[in-house]
């Protein structure tokens, strides 16, 4: 961290340029130290690490649950439901197990990109199955006028081409 206060020393300005300075000096060094927390947490593989797509079939669960919190959170507090244990049971592991895993696939920002790619394609497609179930069928009306438009298109290009 020295280093980075001599470089920014050097070139003082003044005293109201001098915070910026210091604050640009620290976050340089909390970039540094993040990005060495990375390449540890990357090279350090956790021995019970969560398959990749375990992973991700554990995060998208996550998801849900923390949209039915957002919707429900009073019900489920009343009926003391709890999501998180539920989803460790599910998938037979442990908040310790979790959040190591979770930690090293975060390390990697390009992998953990690629993982909610999938979980947003995959709530998507769930979005989607959901609204094909809660279609509405068309009534006795709508399908009549339905046929008859069919029978109209099959009758008229036949009759032009005469």
């Amino acid at each position: 961290m020295a280093s980075f206060w001599r470089q920014y020393k050097d070139r003082d300005p003044g005293p109201r340029r001098d915070s910026l300075y210091q604050s640009t000096a620290v976050q340089g060094w909390k970039i540094e130290v993040e990005d060495h927390r990375r390449r540890s947490l990357l090279s350090d593989q956790p021995d019970d690490l969560i398959a990749r797509d375990m992973m991700v079939d554990i995060l998208t669960d996550v998801y849900l649950s923390n949209a039915a919190k957002s919707v429900n959170n009073k019900v489920i507090r009343q009926k003391g439901i709890k999501l998180d244990s539920f989803i460790y049971t599910k998938y037979d592991i442990d908040s310790v197990q979790f959040v190591r895993s979770h930690n090293w696939y975060n390390a990697d920002l390009d992998t953990y990109k690629e993982i909610f790619v999938e979980i947003e394609q995959r709530l998507v497609d769930m979005q989607q199955r959901t609204d094909s179930l809660n279609f509405k069928p068309k009534s006795k009306i709508e399908q009549k006028q339905d046929s008859l438009r069919k029978a109209r298109e099959l009758i008229e290009p036949a009759s032009s081409e005469e």
